[in-house]
């Protein structure tokens, strides 16, 4: 059996071994054979002389007062709804009697699916649950059932028959409905054990709930009918404001605590980082418990490039992995555009899409949006056989804002943090940053005996280049000077300025001679690009070098600064635009191309 992390591709459905559209085709064969059944014993009940006939007008009432039942749900968990139509007809039986209570069975269910907005997406299964009641009605209302009641009530009688009876009745009806209900499974081709679990035990506290008054009020009938049927209908509504006020009492709870739980994940310090693929993801595992889903997918807008990118998914992206969409294309520009939740029941008919190979899927959109500026679109995915709600994304209200919220929380952050390690009028890492990632680098060379080389450069007589020009051209010239390193160091090298005109490059897995070919080819560069025009007239300004590496000079990441510090005022005294080394290996500096 496949959990959450299952492919939603496949059509198998998960707890049976049946694929979904053949899932479909046997729950339409159960109903019918249920139904055929049903219009049998009901023609023979009518037959029969022994069981009463009904009025129309005492049928109209049943048929009225199941239709109401099916439709009016107590509790309406994920895309399952439970009601009060097995309870409410169990009292038509006892009231009425069979034949009245399976024809209303039969036709309030019936009308009940056919006609009411309230069963789109269940119908289905509301017609095969109104055939199994039917057949539980039929099997409990049969003529064997009042003997037994006498017989319990003469060998008992401190028990009143009819109160032996509605308990022999209800026995017979409830054991009637779970063997049904077991043989005969609503099958929906993509629900998961604990699913099914959970609506097993929704359902019998729903039906135990509306049971109960019918057995408490049904010796008392005899006194005074109408009355019991109020104060059984009172009961009803009483218990189903009960049951749903206690469902959203829980649901609540659990937003609460899975809002609480995004909100913290947005608020830890991720030491900077700017991947929100992991915080998203944790949302997606949380809001799992309220929308049970196959696959569900984050997509983030890149306002740049004006589309929507994949960050994060739960399990796994599928078929959706390296796609891309359009601010105003397809079904998740829409839901971005409409700036609200939206509900596909078969995204493979939506337009755009006519003509793919692509598995009905229904899809769930929810836009992710702070102060009204858009984010990204939320989107789950599961089978169309089992369609979402609108009732069934109320939790998201709660936790999607939150999850924007902890999202734009952790970009600030990232901003902040980025802020505080980047120098201000270079853009490149300050001091404090460049320390610490030398310390990253020392750490990683020594645990992997790996080289790690530094580089040391500052511009030549740049207090004069003040003095003469200006410090407003003194700044021109180290932005320039940064653009040059930013060119010419690799991806994986490190720059920053590392003070006044003073910069650092941290090359890892670099040893001296590529350093030095790497630091010669940036001091060439700088001799013939570092300038600033002034009045028409390029002001040059000329950089010195000084190199250190680990492990030829040291494995301390402060001791590695002093060396490579060492070695450019050493280049400097030679007489500047000068490469030099640390002493510790070569002693000495090298000398610029066509100079001797």
């Amino acid at each position: 059996m496949r959990d959450f992390r299952a492919d939603s591709t496949s059509t198998i459905a998960r707890g049976h071994r049946f694929p979904a559209a053949h899932a479909r085709k046997r729950t339409r064969l159960d109903a019918k054979f249920m139904a055929l059944g049903s219009l049998w014993w009901l023609l023979v009940l009518a037959r029969s002389r022994m069981i009463p006939h009904p009025s129309i007008l005492e049928l109209a009432g049943c048929v009225l007062l199941i239709s109401i039942a099916t439709i009016a749900p107590v509790r309406r968990p994920h895309a399952r709804s439970y009601t009060f139509a097995e309870p409410a007809l169990f009292g038509v039986l006892l009231w009425t009697g069979p034949l009245c209570a399976g024809i209303a069975g039969l036709l309030g269910t019936y009308l009940a699916a056919r006609f009411s907005p309230l069963l789109q997406g269940r119908r289905a299964e509301a017609r095969q649950a109104g055939m199994r009641m039917v057949v539980a009605c039929l099997a409990a209302g049969g003529g064997w059932l009042r003997p037994l009641a006498d017989r319990a009530s003469s060998r008992f009688p401190e028990i009143p028959p009819e109160a032996a009876y509605g308990a022999i009745a209800a026995g017979a009806f409830t054991l009637s409905i779970f063997l049904l209900a077991t043989l005969l499974p609503w099958r929906t081709g993509g629900e998961r054990a604990r699913e099914r679990r959970e609506a097993q035990y929704i359902g019998r506290v729903v039906f135990a709930a509306g049971m109960t008054p019918v057995l408490l009020l049904y010796p008392f009938s005899a006194r005074s009918e109408a009355g019991v049927v109020l104060c059984v209908a009172a009961f009803w509504v009483m218990g189903a404001r009960v049951l749903g006020l206690e469902a959203e009492v829980d649901g609540l709870r659990d937003q609460a605590k899975t809002a609480t739980a995004i909100g913290a994940a947005g608020i830890t310090d991720h030491g900077g980082s700017a991947d929100p693929a992991p915080l998203l993801r944790h949302f997606l595992e949380l809001a799992n418990e309220y929308i049970h889903a196959d696959r569900a997918i984050i997509w983030l807008l890149d306002e740049q490039a004006k589309e929507f990118e994949l960050v994060a998914a739960c399990p796994d992206a599928g078929a959706f992995g390296g796609r891309r969409y359009g601010l105003v294309d397809g079904l998740i520009g829409l839901a971005a555009a409409q700036d609200r939740v939206r509900v596909v029941a078969d995204a493979s008919r939506a337009p755009g899409r006519e003509g793919r190979r692509e598995e009905p899927e229904a899809w769930l959109l929810y836009p992710l949006a702070v102060e009204g500026r858009l984010l990204g679109v939320a989107q789950w995915i599961r089978p169309s056989t089992r369609p979402f709600t609108l009732a069934e994304a109320k939790p998201l209200a709660t936790l999607v804002p939150q999850a924007a919220l902890a999202l734009e929380h952790m970009r600030q952050r990232a901003a902040i943090h980025a802020l505080a390690a980047t120098d201000g009028l270079t853009g490149l890492w300050n001091q404090r940053k460049m320390r610490e990632v030398l310390r990253d680098e020392m750490s990683r060379a020594t645990r992997y005996y790996r080289p790690v080389a530094i580089l040391m450069m500052d511009v030549d007589n740049f207090k004069s280049y003040n003095d003469t020009y200006g410090h407003p051209m003194g700044d021109l010239l180290l932005k320039r000077f940064a653009g040059i390193l930013r060119s010419g160091i690799r991806s994986q090298d490190r720059v920053g300025r590392f003070g006044g005109e003073e910069f650092l490059a941290i090359l890892p897995e670099t040893g001296l001679e590529e350093a030095a070919l790497l630091a010669e080819r940036i001091r060439a560069r700088a001799e013939a690009e570092s300038y600033v025009v002034i009045n028409g007239e390029r002001a040059y300004r000329t950089v010195s070098i000084g190199i250190a590496a680990y492990p030829a000079h040291s494995a301390d990441a402060v001791a590695l600064l002093a060396a490579a510090d060492e070695a450019l005022y050493r280049a400097k005294r030679a007489g500047k635009n000068r490469v030099g080394t640390a002493l510790a290996l070569s002693g000495g500096w090298s000398t610029p191309v066509g100079e001797s």
